[in-house]
């Protein structure tokens, strides 16, 4: 004879969870993820898996632990090798965003399509095609934002918001880290 399990009271806020970063502004989920903080990080514990929860930042996310056992996990959270101009951008933005925290001004960062453009392109080499720079600009807009650091506002096409979960992903230490690697990098290519 099987018997059934029941089902956890919070397993919707595991199975966002497991799709990736959850907002704040998913108010149902973010709920239960509050209410039920401990057993949902003991649940993840249990495979291996850690749960950071920035409350007053409005995001929760998941980490796998790099193993050390001889029979490691396999991957459950997925790790993305990014390339030089998404690096780069990743770290103006995240640049932009210390400045913007430490002047206070409000909540979110806005930043517009041509900023991002004039960003970027100052650091990227020179192309005979302006247009077609700009077009790869826009390819790596829209990879930040199938990745969650960036988000279109709603009826605004050409404005995002840089999303906090850039905070988690690239510490303050791990930013000049990173920027000396790409100056390196860009010496090694120019």
């Amino acid at each position: 004879m099987t018997q059934e399990a029941s089902q956890l009271p919070f397993a919707d806020a595991i199975i966002k969870l497991l799709q990736g970063v959850v907002y704040d502004d998913n108010q149902a989920i973010w709920n239960k993820i509050i209410e039920n903080h401990s057993a949902i990080i003991n649940y993840f514990r249990a495979i291996g898996v850690d749960v950071f929860l920035a409350e007053s930042e409005g995001y929760c996310y998941l980490k796998q632990k790099d193993s050390e056992d001889e029979q490691p996990l396999p991957r459950l959270v997925e790790k993305r090798p990014l390339s030089y101009p998404l690096t780069l951008l990743l770290v103006l933005l995240r640049e932009r965003l210390l400045d913007f925290d430490i002047k206070g001004e409000t909540t979110r960062l806005i930043i517009g399509r041509e900023e991002i453009k004039s960003l970027l392109s100052t650091f990227l080499p020179d192309e005979n095609n302006e247009a077609k720079l700009l077009d790869k600009i826009d390819t790596y807009i829209n990879k930040l934002q199938e990745y969650g650091f960036l988000r279109k506002m709603q009826g605004e096409e050409d404005n995002f918001e840089v999303k906090r979960i850039l905070k988690a992903k690239i510490s303050a230490d791990e930013l000049i880290e990173i920027k000396e690697k790409l100056i390196a990098y860009a010496r090694t290519v120019s």
